[in-house]
């Protein structure tokens, strides 16, 4: 399940959106896997590294990507922080780069912050719909987010990713700028709201 989020949130947060050379990749843990160059296509006119960091019930997965893309989206790329249930988390950052900067660059991932706000919002993953649970969020995760996708080709699978995020992940799947056609799924919902404040136990 842990390689199947990663894919789904590296798809989600970088397939946003004179020709140009990137090199492409995306790296598991320790896989020793070499990026190849690649001309970009029109309208891609910059290159993006960023790294991922997803830890489920104690295991984590350690993921890196190289890609092309559009200059459109680099204000967009922030540290992100996401809490989907109880020892779910996801820490990401990206940024853009040309050239030879890109050989060295190494978005360094946010922090985890364990200190809970006083917001909960209902968090889950599954390859369908899912019944969520209330998760207490942490750090400056103020806001409650909800993504489904579809596959748009072969078999039909949806996954559905709900709960706790920074307003950083929030403006990005909000500003319409998200394209997944290219690797054939479809984004059928994305939407952000503040978090609620928890209920003080009786």
């Amino acid at each position: 399940m842990k390689a199947l989020l990663e894919l789904f949130f590296f798809t989600l947060l970088l397939t946003i959106g004179a020709s140009l050379d990137c090199e492409t990749c995306m790296v598991f843990n320790t896989d020793n896997i070499e990026c190849q160059k690649k001309t970009c296509d029109a309208g891609q006119d910059t290159c993006v590294v960023g790294v991922s960091k997803t830890s489920v019930d104690g295991q984590s997965i350690l993921s890196s990507v190289k890609t092309c893309q559009s200059s459109d989206i680099c204000n967009l790329l922030a540290p992100v922080h996401m809490h989907f249930g109880k020892d779910r988390v996801i820490q990401a950052n990206g940024g853009c780069c040309t050239g030879d900067a890109c050989i060295t660059a190494s978005p360094q991932l946010p922090p985890v912050n364990t200190t809970t706000n006083g917001k909960q919002c209902p968090a889950c993953f599954s390859l369908a719909s899912c019944n969520p649970e209330m998760v207490d969020c942490t750090g400056s995760e103020d806001y409650c987010f909800e993504v489904v996708t579809q596959l748009m080709a072969g078999q039909s699978m949806s996954t559905t990713l709900k709960g706790c995020t920074t307003e950083s992940f929030c403006t990005a799947i909000q500003s319409g700028k998200v394209n997944l056609a290219n690797i054939g799924v479809s984004l059928a919902k994305a939407e952000c709201q503040p978090a609620s404040r928890a209920v003080p136990s009786a």
